[in-house]
């Protein structure tokens, strides 16, 4: 039977399945219908993602201490409970609780459904939901073919939320795959035109940079799944594969097929536990040498093997493996490609250059829904991206100190010049999403250009909530584009406003982590992105209409504002209440956001040295074991 939690999970991402089904059934005679099974699809799921953000808060963060104890913040990552899954000789102890679960699939080849939830993952599920919600409220009648639109919209919803879930690189690449299939196929049925020969296809914008991030994402998989995770692997994989060699080879025995046992996965939780201790350089993690050392105190031997005999060869066999992990240039790809297939998910989610090339036309309703893309761009980050982090961009002979950080500052000041041209509110929306985007790989890659562990929680938890602003500002500020087509007045540009991180909102509380996580690293780059916040504020305020109408000329006539709709208003006030009330209260969003982030740079803060021999350290760094 399955976990109670997987169970949860399932649900989540098969509950607008179900609606699509019902949507793109419903009859014609009967145009509302189908919008109406679409809100109430979407409104359910977003019900159950807070439901699940509940159980999740009181019945694993409570319950393993996170919440109540510093000391006790690793233990709100997902690698933590996937590791204490997997040590645990008896996996039926708190399965329900923990979040994480297998689904069998092909597990001779590596290939399972690996479940997992956290706060990040929970992050982007709300605002998923949040986000589709809103989309189906404001495109109620689509302009194309609205039973096809409804159920595919409801379908990306569903792959969205369960890539969230997800933990396998495989899996995820194909989530990503069908995710930007049905992106597109919702510019195709909105009824986008475009003249010829004048911007393109706007379904080709998704296709071509979403299915470079795909494959991105399934060559870094490939590339890591080819270096062996022996001593990261759950013990009862390497003992199956060691029985199984001894039945089949006549001669073979269990120590030397065990000890010799290689291990390929595509468990990013796996592949993660490799990656921090190839950089430690200790065995803290090892999961198959510890338990092998448990089982030799608790005088556990079986009859057929030496444990004792065993323990020294897996000890012999770490170190070696552990070299062959950090020398290799691979893995230092791999981090890079996956950092590539991030950015080209962005723009697939985004769009390149929309300053030049965004218009309502062409990107409403489909951009409002082709913008939810963007909310697994802060997943690819900190889930897929980060766990490399030591190995692949750090500081040293094969990082490349800085690199990453330096890209995303000259990247930023890119979406400043192009704000200060921006010729209408779609261009400015576009921009935003761009420099909010920004602004969340500067918290990811804030460390190595001064080279302490210090600013690393500070800018992960920054990243985390700059991410999570993408798709709701986005989203926010179309909508009313969308329903408010010549509305040029000041609640369009309060949206752009607060879509730019305005104070007391999400948006703002994400720039101050990142903000102190680069001051820590250098002073200057530091002032340098607190200077460009202002000049963006200042841009998207200006130039939005918020202080005047955007298209006013002078000796135009004035132009009485339109009056508000019920369902105008709905969209108003469903997005800005995470924006701004996150921003008034931010223990609302910090308490369970802020353990998976800072438990992802806590393993590396507690250590006293964390790269013995490669020069990390420089000066006044202390830990504790």
């Amino acid at each position: 039977m399955e976990e109670l939690d997987v169970i949860w999970m399932a649900i989540l991402a098969g509950t607008p399945l179900v609606g699509a089904l019902l949507a793109g059934l419903a009859p014609r005679k009967w145009p509302d219908l189908g919008a109406w099974i679409t809100v109430l699809s979407t409104a359910l799921s977003l019900s159950l993602a807070i439901a699940i953000l509940i159980q999740y808060r009181y019945d694993t963060l409570e319950q393993l201490g996170v919440l109540n104890d510093l000391e006790f913040r690793h233990k709100g990552s997902l690698d933590f409970r996937s590791w204490a899954a997997d040590r645990n000789p008896d996996p039926a102890v708190e399965k329900s609780t923990d979040w994480v679960g297998r689904t069998a699939w092909l597990n001779q080849f590596g290939l399972e459904w690996l479940w997992g939830m956290d706060g990040v993952g929970m992050a982007c599920a709300l605002a998923i939901s949040a986000c589709a919600l809103s989309i189906a409220a404001v495109v109620w009648r689509p302009a194309g073919e609205p039973g096809f639109w409804r159920a595919t919209l409801l379908c990306l919803e569903a792959v969205l939320l369960a890539a969230c879930t997800q933990q396998n690189l495989f899996f995820l690449g194909l989530l990503m795959l069908l995710a930007v299939l049905l992106a597109a196929l919702l510019c195709r049925f909105s009824g986008a035109r475009v003249e010829p020969g004048t911007m393109g296809n706007p379904a080709g914008w998704i296709l071509r940079p979403g299915f470079i991030a795909a494959a991105l994402t399934l060559v870094g998989g490939l590339i890591l799944s080819a270096q062996d995770c022996h001593d990261f692997a759950p013990p009862d994989r390497l003992e199956e594969a060691a029985w199984r060699a001894v039945r089949s080879t006549p001669g073979a025995a269990y120590n030397d097929e065990y000890a010799g046992a290689e291990f390929h996965t595509l468990d990013l939780t796996v592949l993660a536990r490799q990656a921090r201790a190839s950089w430690h350089g200790h065995d803290l993690e090892a999961l198959s040498l510890e338990r092998l050392r448990n089982r030799l105190l608790a005088g556990d031997k079986e009859p057929r093997y030496d444990i004792a005999d065993l323990l020294k060869r897996e000890e012999v066999g770490f170190q070696a493996r552990l070299e062959a992990w950090k020398n290799s240039y691979w893995v230092v790809r791999a981090g890079w490609v996956l950092a590539l297939a991030s950015v080209a998910w962005l723009i697939a989610g985004l769009g390149y250059s929309e300053g030049g090339g965004a218009r309502p036309e062409i990107d409403g309703a489909g951009g409002m829904a082709r913008a939810m893309l963007s909310s697994l761009f802060i997943l690819l980050l900190l889930r897929v991206v980060f766990p490399l982090f030591p190995t692949a961009f750090a500081p040293g002979e094969k990082g490349g100190p800085g690199l990453a950080l330096l890209a995303g500052m000259l990247l930023m000041g890119d979406v400043l010049f192009r704000l200060w041209t921006a010729s209408s509110r779609w261009q400015i929306s576009a921009l935003s999403a761009w420099g909010m985007a920004w602004v969340a790989w500067l918290g990811v890659f804030a460390w190595p250009w001064g080279g302490q562990p210090g600013p690393l929680a500070l800018g992960l938890n920054g990243a985390l909530l700059a991410g999570v602003c993408i798709p709701l500002g986005m989203v926010l500020a179309r909508g009313l584009m969308v329903l408010r087509p010549h509305d040029k007045g000041a609640a369009g540009g309060l949206a752009l406003l607060l879509q730019a991180g305005a104070p007391l909102s999400l948006g703002a509380l994400a720039m101050l982590p990142v903000g102190r996580a680069l001051f820590a690293t250098s002073t200057l780059v530091g002032v340098l992105f607190v200077v460009a916040y202002a000049l963006w504020l200042y841009a998207v305020a200006s130039r939005s209409g918020l202080f005047g109408s955007l298209d006013n000329q002078p000796g135009a006539p004035v132009t009485a504002p339109e009056p508000w709709k019920s369902r105008q208003v709905l969209v108003a006030f469903l997005l800005p209440v995470p924006l701004i009330l996150t921003g008034v209260i931010p223990y609302w969003v910090v308490a369970w956001t802020e353990p998976a982030a800072t438990s992802q740079a806590d393993l590396l803060e507690r250590m006293p040295q964390l790269a013995p021999g490669q020069g990390m350290i420089q000066t006044n760094v202390t830990g504790k074991e």
